[in-house]
């Protein structure tokens, strides 16, 4: 996890000079995302009977690489872009907040997720079917909240910016 903004003036990563990338980039990190949900919503559609040890094992790994994936881009990468783009813009600025905020958040209930996963694969400690769909569907729904976010206030300005020609 990347630190919050310090108040000093970003400067864009080198290698992302082309916001036209960024977005392309951000578009698949979604896609993975939303991938991922779609795994972990089949595997709370399975439970309890229905689900074995291989899908728990494949999604505990996925989960917490794809979530990290996108947040270091999002903290290490975009973030600086956008800075750079507005560097006055509070409303911008409280929205990075925000989204730091949920990436700590979405990356410790990533962790958690995979625990729970790998031990009811493992059939280690007690298998709650009806706790695990729970944690499952609330970590999914989150998820796509954030990235609907991304997409609605994040993404409008980089395209923007493509289609300014910056």
């Amino acid at each position: 996890m990347s630190q919050q903004h310090n108040g000093t003036e970003p400067q864009p990563p080198s290698g992302f000079e082309d916001v036209g990338e960024l977005v392309a980039v951000l578009r698949a990190h979604h896609a993975n995302k939303l991938h991922l949900c779609e795994e972990l919503e089949a595997i709370a559609d399975s439970l309890p009977d229905r689900l074995g040890p291989k899908e728990c094992l494949a999604a505990a790994r996925r989960v917490v690489a794809t979530m990290h994936d996108a947040h270091e881009f999002e903290d290490l990468v975009l973030w600086p872009v956008l800075r750079a783009m507005r560097p006055d813009d509070v409303a911008l600025e409280e929205c990075l907040q925000r989204l730091y905020q949920e990436h700590v958040e979405d990356e410790s209930y990533a962790d958690e997720l995979a625990a729970v996963l790998t031990d009811h694969a493992m059939c280690v400690g007690e298998c709650n079917a009806e706790a695990m769909g729970y944690m499952l569907r609330g970590f999914f729904g989150g998820v796509r909240r954030h990235i609907a976010f991304e997409r609605e206030h994040i993404a409008p300005i980089l395209e923007t910016s493509v289609k300014a020609g910056q």
